[in-house]
């Protein structure tokens, strides 16, 4: 996971600085790349579980190294990106199920995730992790999904007054992760859903009223908190108007 992400960000410098035994074997370092990549995804398919928290788990390892693959035509055995990709946003396998049975794993009513708080919150920051990536690559798993940000929202009967977790059985306490509202407000912002960003700014202000997310760059009474920030750097979905939409007072 974490190797295709620094394989994707230094494509380039890789690419013109190739490694002295790939220049002995006779191989670039895309060939390379590719063939462990693939390998490490092909291998995924067949194992782990095939529902439940450990399938998203699995399809979060996999997904990076899927995304830096070429098209399907680039490969002999004529599995690329859209190959896999459809594993994962259309036909569940007999080892994994697809976004569209991992989400009927969510209670329509509630968008509670059937595990434990940990187990359950983590599963919704996961797949909100991956729709900046896949809107990249051409597929919106939030539109048409209403249960996704419903799931974001029921984090909070679960939260104490400091922001910290409720939890049960083999969760671990501490502070809710607001990642998954920040993912949910990139998304919002880049298709320009007002109301979509209102609401999930609001649950952010929340986050930062009690005072449970880092914060720096004072603005009068109000701040900006660094997590946030820094994703609306990487992902350079969001405008000024919208950071400062997200300002609140401290008071």
């Amino acid at each position: 996971m974490h190797a295709a992400m620094v394989y994707d960000f230094a494509f380039d410098y890789l690419s013109r600085h190739p490694h002295a035994h790939l220049k002995e074997i006779g191989k670039d370092t895309k060939s390379v790349a590719v063939e462990v990549f693939k390998r490490f995804i092909d291998i995924g398919l067949v194992r782990g579980g095939k529902s439940g928290n450990w399938n998203v788990n699995g399809w979060n390892m996999m997904l990076r190294p899927v995304l830096v693959l070429d098209s399907d035509e680039a490969y002999p055995d004529g599995k690329g990106k859209e190959y896999y990709l459809n594993l994962l946003v259309n036909e569940s396998t007999p080892y994994h199920d697809a976004i569209p049975d991992m989400l009927k794993t969510y209670d329509p009513v509630t968008g509670l995730w059937p595990e434990s708080p940990g187990y359950s919150f983590g599963t919704i920051q996961m797949l909100l992790d991956w729709a900046a990536p896949l809107k990249r690559a051409g597929i919106d798993i939030i539109a048409g999904n209403p249960i996704l940000q419903k799931a974001a929202m029921a984090v909070f009967p679960w939260m104490d007054d400091a922001a910290n977790m409720v939890v049960f059985g083999d969760s671990r306490g501490g502070s809710a992760n607001f990642q998954t509202f920040e993912n949910l407000l990139a998304y919002y912002a880049g298709i320009t859903d007002k109301a979509g960003m209102e609401k999930v700014a609001s649950a952010l202000n929340k986050g930062i009223s009690q005072k449970n997310i880092l914060e720096i760059m004072p603005v009068g009474q109000g701040c900006v908190p660094i997590q946030l920030l820094f994703h609306l750097c990487v992902q350079r979905t969001m405008s000024v108007p919208l950071i400062l939409l997200i300002i609140v007072s401290s008071r």
